[in-house]
């Protein structure tokens, strides 16, 4: 499965993925007042063990999604990371990932793998709960669910369903009362409507003005539209067909694609004078490739988000992926929640992202 790697692309690897950080074979389950967290193992279609939280609220299941983390990590971390508790009051129900090679999962960490971890965690929630499965990605996780998309779009042809039941229809308030019952104030059912507005008018829009100006932006802005300058051959295909099982994308913090957040660092510039092929030897063997997996999800199917003081991967890379959608972005601008990390600990973020979930 993993290519041959050569000297400098091993290198960059090991400082992404972190090993030290992300490896960990004793990950422990967690209850609380409202949920379970538990550790399953699952079995990908390309035979490797991994594992995962299935994190299951006391209340009835609403929606579900699988998380996919970042770099240096593993699921154990994430407890730290968002708030599963608030889930929990919600309804939700999600899997949160470890990839090949990362906490207890067995393998090793690569490009051509994690469709296989993500599927299997697909299939496992759509099986056992019978709804459509959301995929949310932070940072390397983006890049994951991303991977995952064009994985999904050339493996499952012979279990799809016609785009056409989906595509055009408009959101409507109604879609989500089942989430919002006795949960929302008035306030929060205000913004829930603002973002089925900004949806549904992206979905519209063809062709729209400049980028706004995000610098003047407080809290989070509406939705980043951008005019789409070519039709790429791929759009009429990947309108026709969609995934039964998958629901939408979230994209939170993440990159345009890993060999580009790469270059941006000083040290890789200092590499790439000794090693001049070193960038192109990156992206023909560990890149995720964002910018063009993106164009494999409807518009209407994705949503970024990301923080204006991010320094570990700039908002200027979600928006050459809004550019290329053209799908809703959400720029987070308060200090404290518009870091790399910070931004998941936004209630607001978390509610868009529940309303447009399916």
């Amino acid at each position: 499965m993993t290519n041959k790697l050569s000297l400098t692309t091993k290198i960059i690897k090991y400082a992404v993925t972190l090993r030290r950080s992300s490896v960990k074979k004793d990950i422990k389950a967690f209850k609380f007042n409202n949920c379970v967290c538990e550790n399953v193992r699952l079995k990908t279609k390309d035979n490797v063990s991994i594992g995962a939280y299935l994190v299951t609220p006391n209340r009835e299941i609403q929606k579900c999604f699988v998380f996919l983390h970042g770099n240096a990590c593993n699921r154990e971390n994430t407890r730290a990371q968002f708030n599963f508790e608030f889930l929990g009051d919600k309804g939700i129900c999600f899997m949160v990932l470890d990839y090949r090679g990362f906490g207890d999962s067995d393998g090793d960490f690569c490009v051509e793998g994690v469709g296989y971890d993500v599927d299997a965690c697909v299939d496992y929630m759509f099986s056992k709960f019978g709804k459509k499965v959301n995929i949310v990605g932070f940072s390397l996780g983006g890049g994951v669910a991303l991977e995952h998309a064009r994985f999904n779009y050339f493996n499952k042809s012979n279990e799809i369903e016609s785009f056409d039941v989906y595509h055009g229809q408009k959101l409507k308030s109604e879609n989500f009362d089942d989430v919002s019952n006795s949960v929302y104030t008035n306030t929060e059912k205000t913004n829930q409507n603002n973002v089925i507005n900004d949806i549904n008018e992206a979905n519209n829009i063809s062709v729209v003005s400049d980028l706004i100006n995000e610098e003047s932006n407080t809290n989070m802005c509406s939705g980043m539209k951008i005019d789409l300058q070519s039709e790429d051959t791929l759009t009429t295909q990947k309108n026709i067909f969609k995934d039964k099982r998958v629901g939408k994308y979230v994209i939170i913090s993440s990159f345009s694609s890993l060999a580009h957040r790469v270059k941006e660092n000083t040290i890789f510039k200092i590499i790439e004078k000794i090693f001049p092929n070193c960038y192109s030897n990156l992206e023909k063997e560990f890149n995720f490739n964002s910018i063009e997996n993106i164009k494999y999800i409807d518009k209407k199917d994705v949503l970024l988000f990301h923080g204006t003081h991010d320094t570990i991967i700039s908002h200027r890379h979600s928006m050459l992926l809004q550019k290329v959608s053209g799908c809703v972005m959400y720029l987070e601008s308060k200090k404290h929640l518009s870091c790399h990390m910070g931004i998941l600990h936004s209630r607001d973020m978390w509610k868009k992202m529940l309303v447009f979930f399916d």
